[in-house]
């Protein structure tokens, strides 16, 4: 029994398929390819090298770091099978309340996001829209959910629904005082 320990690479890699708004399995087993860890971070040395993607470059460092000779995947990873008891995730809550970051942490943070297509307050999506083949994968992806949003909970009883419409009473709707114009809402001119 060989001993060579293989990577799963993604020839598309997974941040990339994420910009493109595709799930990380799309295309299956056809973009994956093993590779030795040696192999594998030079992949990646290689995409940073071509397309300067800071991903890359985090990838190359990760995999530089671990020893080429130890599988560290499934069973032999020291977090397999593990998680937070609710009292530590208790103990780790309370010790991250109030604190403040320092406006140099903060700037090097917001630093540390610029490209990332997730990063709160991004714009990179503005004034675009999915394609209709994503459109129809989405949509085939909810069809036959009754609640895609809820997860298992169902629809609500009439009792949760009274305890919203209580809550809602007064509010005044985000789009009162505006008309939809080209599908969009635009603030009412005064005359």
């Amino acid at each position: 029994m060989s001993k060579t320990i293989y990577h799963n690479h993604h020839i598309i890699p997974k941040h990339v398929l994420r910009k493109l708004d595709l799930p990380d399995n799309w295309m299956g087993e056809d973009n994956l390819i093993k590779l030795t860890p040696k192999e594998h971070c030079m992949a990646h040395y290689d995409r940073w090298l071509r397309y300067g993607n800071k991903d890359d470059l985090d990838a190359t460092k990760m995999l530089d770091k671990l020893p080429w000779d130890i599988d560290y995947s499934g069973e032999n990873c020291s977090w397999y099978g593990k998680k937070h008891t609710p009292e530590t995730k208790r103990k780790i809550s309370e010790a991250n309340k109030g604190k403040k970051h320092t406006e140099e942490h903060r700037h090097n943070n917001s630093k540390a996001q610029m490209g990332n297509t997730n990063a709160v307050g991004n714009t990179n999506w503005l004034g675009k829209s999915h394609t209709p083949e994503t459109i129809e994968k989405m949509r085939e992806t909810h069809t036959g959910k009754k609640y895609p949003n809820r997860k298992s909970r169902g629809p609500c009883t009439e009792e949760t629904k009274m305890k919203i419409s209580v809550v809602r009473k007064g509010n005044v709707p985000w789009n009162k005082g505006m008309k939809k114009v080209n599908g969009k809402y635009i603030k009412k001119e005064i005359t």
